[in-house]
């Protein structure tokens, strides 16, 4: 199985409450529409100074580039520096 990580954040405060929640929800659904199946989502704690989300789904061996190219336009349009994105392969042991 692979698998992807995908971690956002607001940590220099550009976005506005209602705007994060939109990235956020706009980052879920991005995911949801190319990951096989999502395993965990998450988030900072509600009272930390700082708004940081993660999401580590299953994806299929193919090609990347359209999963990255979807979550940088995402980025763009909520004038974020930057989301990462760790692949691996996932092993039972």
């Amino acid at each position: 199985m692979r698998t992807a990580t995908i971690q956002i954040g607001n940590t220099d405060d550009k976005l506005t409450q209602v705007e994060w929640s939109d990235f956020c929800e706009e980052v879920r659904l991005l995911i949801g529409f190319y990951a096989l199946k999502i395993h965990f989502q998450g988030g900072s704690d509600w009272d930390t100074p700082w708004q940081n989300a993660c999401w580590v789904c299953e994806i299929d061996g193919g090609p990347t580039e359209q999963l990255e190219n979807l979550l940088m336009n995402c980025r763009e349009k909520y004038q974020q520096d930057s989301v990462a994105v760790t692949y691996g392969e996932t092993v039972f042991v």
